[in-house]
């Protein structure tokens, strides 16, 4: 998958990313040079308390290298 537009404070446009059937993620965002992978072994598919670690990890991330916008 390719992100269309850009997410404010974190992915740029045209970064890629995949989603594995029990919940192991990872992203590339060339734009920025940042990238990240969460790795789980849970099922159900999107199961929300991973999700909700997945979306933290990730604005972590981008806060840390300076990329994020900090929420106002």
């Amino acid at each position: 998958h390719l992100m269309q537009t850009d997410l404010p404070g974190m992915r740029s446009r045209g970064t890629g990313d995949w989603a594995g059937l029990f919940n192991s993620f990872y992203w590339i965002d060339r734009a920025k040079g940042i990238g990240g992978v969460l790795m789980t072994q849970v099922l159900p598919f999107f199961d929300m308390p991973v999700i909700e670690t997945l979306i933290g990890f990730e604005m972590a991330v981008y806060q840390e290298v300076g990329a994020a916008v900090p929420p106002t």
